[in-house]
């Protein structure tokens, strides 16, 4: 199997992965807060951007 780290993500793993739901994952997008993109009719989430988004928030 592939041990190398994955660089996208679908929609459904990017909402498990942070803990949110499809709406606030897609308004994040809008805000340009996360970057989709489209691969042979799938929407995928960077991984950059979800670590970036994590990077960025504030510290509880």
């Amino acid at each position: 199997m592939n041990n190398s780290p994955k660089i996208a993500y679908t929609v459904p793993e990017a909402m498990s992965a942070i803990g949110i739901g499809r709406t606030f994952l897609y308004r994040l997008a809008k805000q340009g807060r996360l970057d989709l993109r489209r691969v042979g009719g799938r929407t995928l989430v960077t991984a950059a951007s979800l670590q970036r988004l994590i990077d960025e928030a504030e510290v509880a």
